[in-house]
């Protein structure tokens, strides 16, 4: 589910400015390297709940 919010996210993310302001190969990277910063928070924060889970049973 994490992965489907940052592809999500990473839409959203884009102003619709970058489209006239940039090549398409620039887009295509920096789509990339927004859903990559986006994933790995999104696992950052599933790894952070499992620990705290781990150390505090509730």
């Amino acid at each position: 589910m994490g992965f489907v919010l940052a592809a999500l996210a990473t839409l959203s993310a884009m102003p619709a400015a970058y489209v006239d302001s940039y090549t398409q190969t620039e887009l295509v990277y920096a789509s990339i390297a927004t859903y990559a910063k986006l994933t790995g928070a999104a696992i950052g924060i599933s790894v952070a709940k499992k620990i705290h889970k781990n150390i505090n049973p509730t």
